[in-house]
């Protein structure tokens, strides 16, 4: 009975299939949202003598490099032309935690470089 073809959890109703997949994009569509106020936010405070605009910025940056493949491309694309900003990124990650780790490994330009990946 395994394959019971009335079991809701063996085979949702397109219904759920659809309200799923739209639960899915507002998440995707509010974390860029958020992604994008924080990086608007963070230039617009950049000037000021607290770093609080960098780190908004920065934030901003790693919420969209989550949910945008184009994101991280940017951010590879930046770190392939600014090296010193790319090693400065790959001695502080053993310090931060492991989300950042991540992010950092993902938008790295030499190991996406490497062959056999």
């Amino acid at each position: 009975m395994l394959s019971d073809p009335q079991d809701p959890i063996l085979h949702p109703s397109p219904l759920r299939r659809v309200a799923a997949a739209c639960r899915e994009l507002a998440r995707r569509s509010g974390m860029l949202t958020v992604g994008w106020v924080l990086v608007g936010v963070g230039l617009l405070l950049m000037p000021t003598p607290l770093p609080l605009g960098l780190l908004l910025f920065l934030a901003g940056l790693a919420v969209l490099a989550r949910e945008s493949a184009a994101a991280r491309q940017a951010i590879r694309w930046t770190r392939r032309r600014l090296p010193v900003l790319s090693e400065a990124l790959n001695r502080a990650k053993p310090r931060l935690p492991a989300g950042l780790r991540t992010l950092i490994e993902s938008t790295d330009p030499i190991a996406d470089l490497a062959p056999g990946e």
